[in-house]
C-alpha cells in the first residue's frame, strides 16, 4: 500500500471514530430518556445499540454476541417493542423452512 493511502486512512479514521462514538452517545441518551421509567435493564439498552449497529441481527445472533440466553434477548426485545423503540419482522427465507 502506498504511503499516501496509509496517510489518508490515518486522517480519516479519527473522523469515522468520532462519528461512531457520537452516534453511540446519542443512542444512549435516546434510550435513557425513553426508557427512563426505571424498568428497562442495561442489557436492553445494550441490545438496542446492537440492533442499531446491525438492524438485520437476529435474537440468536445477539445472544451469541453478548453470551446470554436467547430468552434474555427475547425479553429485552419485548421490552423495547413495548416502548416503541424496535419492531420485529419475520425473515421470509426462514419462514418457509421447517
Amino acid at each position: 500500500m502506498s504511503g499516501s493511502v496509509v496517510d489518508g486512512r490515518r486522517k480519516v479514521l479519527p473522523s469515522i471514530n468520532a462519528v461512531l462514538v457520537g452516534q453511540t452517545v446519542e443512542m444512549s441518551h435516546i434510550a435513557g430518556a425513553t426508557l427512563g421509567d426505571g424498568t428497562t435493564t442495561n442489557r436492553a439498552i445494550q441490545i438496542l445499540l446492537a440492533i442499531h449497529a446491525d438492524p438485520g441481527a437476529t435474537p440468536s445472533t445477539i445472544a451469541e454476541r453478548f453470551v446470554v440466553a436467547r430468552s434474555a434477548v427475547a425479553r429485552a426485545v419485548r421490552d423495547l417493542e413495548d416502548h416503541g423503540l424496535v419492531s420485529r419482522t419475520s425473515d421470509a427465507a426462514s419462514a418457509g423452512s421447517a
